[in-house]
């Protein structure tokens, strides 16, 4: 019935909704919309344009290559039709569509032709331009382009290998300044000759106007995505959360502008090769989650627009979003990975530009414009975790797998710890200033405290160290001076000092892994702990010597992670050099 009553009329399908929508089944009301749109996308492939580009290159349809990159044709097509049908809803009649060029130009010797369809709207009612285009491609590799591809672990290519590519990328800029810029893209690259292949892409966000919960709902969605992709066993959740935690953090520090000191957007994911490995599944893994992030932009997009493009705008607002769209089109061409190296060509990367921008001087006495969100701003300066409801917990950053301190991103604390992850930790030994003598550290006094016994772990051991784990963004000292005072109330400053020690541990017990920054604290001379409720049983001094002869004959009385720290200081000389920091005076 829909197939008939839309026969080469969008618009028409589209009545079935509202009709729909003013009746009792708002269910039937979506279900007419996404038909309407796999109608238009159907109609759009049989048409000839589609048939002149498959045809140029007949291969064979078991290729994975060539599944993958016809399902990035019938991707886009359905892309197009659900923004054209979002578009002919805005009007009542002769809406704006897409311009699709098909493209094809000769590969090297031996080589397939490369091929593909660029589609661009431009003047819309509700899409002032958008774009949404495909490239198959075949080539050698150029120098630059080779240098781009070795990696820091030691994979090196060469000029003149033979490659296979193919891309959909997509960007919508929407007229009104409420209505936030979309951008997406997926690719697969292959090195036919090694048997390499591996996967890219992402979906970010860039309002103007910063709406928190269209935010936390956009995140939400792809954090939902990356679940879906990972299995169905009871650690997928978490593997998902996971993933999607590192492609989020791939997202802030891919969209960065040195030189604005701030992020372009509000982030979403990006990744660049890809493998099954990485996705904790079996073959098929990361091909699965790059035709999910194909399959789910415009599911993740429209319902904000469907919020947001209602909503009155003003003209100083519309002169804001021009400003802001100057920053879109800066880092297009100063800090993009294809720009930078010189594999885009000007008029791919122009395609997906802003169709008006504004620069404006700003002097500093003059302040921001009268129409500028300044939370946007903030948040664009230090980026939120949005996708993580306050009841899943404390959220603390985990370590990258491939790097002893970099960080891989952001999850609540019992994620880190149940997938075991790698995290960043302090420890602090407390020491009494100047009370070493002529016998040297073995002589310097040790504040131990025994752990409350509710506490999660460990309940009832002693420990000579303070320890703890890293918040988000925060740096080893900081972190060291709020645990000294959480547990022992120790102000640093006015109790004590904080001596760091330039020294690491890798901690790893049955309930954690961390990288712990050791620290030193020299307290006063007659310092009172001030234990605080459920944290702290009990205090006492005890000199280094003295704590060595009771860890040596009862052991399972102490903190297991402590006695690494512990053991760690004494093979690195570190109490030698604590007992001479903690000598010197304030």
């Amino acid at each position: 019935h829909l197939r008939a009553q839309s026969s080469g009329k969008v618009p028409a399908v589209l009545s079935v909704a509202e009709h729909c929508r003013q009746g009792s089944t708002p269910g039937l009301a979506a279900a007419a919309v996404s038909a309407a749109c796999w109608v238009a996308g159907r109609r759009g492939r049989r048409r000839r344009r589609w048939q002149t580009v498959r045809a140029s290159n007949p291969r064979s349809t078991t290729d994975k290559f060539d599944r993958f990159a016809e399902f990035l044709l019938e991707a886009q097509a359905e892309v197009l039709a659900a923004a054209e049908a979002a578009e002919a809803a805005e009007v009542s009649k002769d809406p704006a569509r897409f311009l699709r060029e098909p493209w094809e130009r000769p590969g090297p010797p031996g080589a397939a032709p490369s091929r593909g369809v660029t589609a661009v709207l431009e003047g819309g009612k509700l899409w002032e331009k958008a774009a949404a285009s495909v490239s198959i491609l075949s080539g050698r590799l150029s120098r630059e382009r080779a240098e781009s591809l070795s990696t820091a672990d030691g994979a090196t290519y060469a000029e003149g290998e033979a490659y296979r590519a193919c891309a959909l990328s997509l960007v919508f800029h929407a007229r009104s300044p409420l209505v936030p810029t979309l951008r997406g893209d997926v690719r697969l690259f292959e090195i036919p000759e090694r048997g390499e292949r591996w996967f890219g892409g992402g979906s970010d966000l860039t309002p103007v106007y910063l709406f928190e919960e269209d935010v936390k709902e956009f995140h939400r969605h792809w954090r939902g995505i990356c679940r879906q992709c990972c299995g169905s066993d009871e650690k997928s959740d978490e593997l998902g959360d996971k993933i999607y935690a590192e492609m989020k953090k791939a997202c802030d520090d891919y969209f960065y502008i040195p030189a604005r000191h701030e992020h372009r957007g509000v982030g979403g994911l990006f990744f660049d090769r890809l493998q099954d490995g990485q996705m904790g599944g079996g073959e098929g893994a990361a091909e699965k989650l790059t035709r999910a992030v194909a399959l789910n932009w415009m599911p993740s997009y429209l319902p904000v627009v469907g919020r947001r493009k209602l909503q009155e705008a003003s003209e100083e607002m519309r002169q804001w979003q021009l400003i802001r769209r100057g920053r879109y089109v800066e880092f297009n061409l100063l800090y993009d990975r294809g720009v930078r190296f010189g594999l885009a060509q000007l008029e791919k990367v122009m395609v997906s530009a802003p169709p008006l921008v504004a620069w404006s001087y700003n002097s500093p006495s003059a302040g921001l414009p009268p129409a500028a969100d300044k939370r946007l701003l903030e948040v664009l300066a230090k980026p939120v975790e949005w996708a993580f409801a306050p009841e899943e917990g404390e959220l603390i950053e985990f370590l990258a797998d491939s790097a002893a301190a970099e960080v891989g991103g952001v999850l609540p604390r019992r994620t880190v710890y149940s997938l075991g992850l790698r995290f960043r930790g302090i420890g602090v030994v407390v020491f009494e200033e100047g009370a070493a003598s002529s016998s040297g550290a073995g002589s310097m006094r040790v504040l131990c405290h025994q752990r409350s016994k509710t506490k999660a772990t460990y309940p009832g051991r002693w420990d000579m160290l303070i320890g703890g784990t890293c918040q988000v963004g925060e740096d080893g000292r900081t972190a060291a001076a709020r645990e000294l005072h959480e547990e022992l109330g120790i102000q640093v400053g006015d109790d004590g000092r904080l001596l760091p020690l330039g020294l690491t541990c890798e901690v790893e017990t049955a309930a954690v892994r961390s990288l712990v920054e050791i620290f030193a604290c020299a307290v006063k001379p007659g310092f009172m702990a001030k234990m605080q409720d459920g944290e702290v049983e009990e205090v006492g001094w005890n000199s280094v010597d003295g704590v060595r002869e009771e860890v040596s004959s009862d052991p399972d009385a102490w903190v297991e992670s402590g006695l690494q720290v512990w053991a760690a200081l004494e093979a690195a000389d570190g109490l030698r050099m604590a007992s001479e920091l903690c000598q010197e005076k304030s």
